[in-house]
């Protein structure tokens, strides 16, 4: 058990974590949270196949700029609240190797990610998910959000889900049954919902179908 390992060291602006042992690691909740000073953080090393836990791991890092977790194996965790929540100056965050499969909690997930210009959400399986309320709220320079794979038929509360976003925000969706959904949390004439399609070169660009 890891959690509030490193929670509330605002003075702390260098942390060499690679030596950790994290194999029997299962609550990493606030491992990092309110680290405020710390701009650059290497978590590559860590094995994190038997967590449960990873709410609030990274929350109100305010001044973090890099964050390296793409080796995270997030195969067993179930809850993600507020996981990146605050961490107003990543402008950047690789969460490909994600494996959500088992999650049921983003609540506040990526809430006040006020510097996040994109995100690649397409690794993301949300069909156990059922709350997602305030899942990218106030990500106001956030422009594009790839969820092909996301599916919402289980989520009960999305109530704020992309509060004070942007109008100009592209998100890329899975079917219509999910276009229709997200159109719905962005409101009226906000932002552009566009189905994925498999390019029909068998290249890498996507043909899409936009909203009408």
């Amino acid at each position: 058990n890891m959690r509030n390992m490193f929670a509330g060291l605002q003075s702390l602006t260098d942390l060499d974590v690679t030596m950790f042992d994290t194999t029997n690691l299962t609550n990493a909740q606030y491992m990092f949270a309110q680290c405020n000073s710390l701009k650059n953080l290497d978590l590559y090393s860590f094995k994190m196949s038997k967590v449960t836990n990873m709410n609030y791991m990274f929350y109100d890092m305010l001044r973090l700029e890099s964050l390296d977790i793409s080796n995270f194996d997030t195969s067993s965790v179930t809850t993600m609240e507020s996981m990146f929540r605050s961490c107003g100056s990543l402008k950047t965050l690789d969460v490909s190797s994600f494996n959500t499969s088992n999650v049921t909690n983003m609540t506040n997930m990526f809430n006040s990610m006020y510097a996040l210009e994109s995100i690649d959400l397409s690794s993301f399986d949300t069909s156990g998910v059922s709350y997602m309320e305030s899942f990218l709220a106030y990500c106001t320079s956030l422009k594009e959000v790839n969820l092909m794979n996301a599916t919402f038929a289980n989520v009960t509360n999305s109530s704020n889900m992309f509060q004070a976003v942007t109008d100009a925000i592209t998100v890329i969706v899975k079917d219509q049954e999910a276009q229709s959904f997200i159109q719905n949390k962005l409101g009226e004439g906000k932002g552009t919902v566009i189905i994925y399609t498999p390019p029909a070169d068998g290249g890498t660009t996507p043909d899409v179908e936009t909203t009408t």
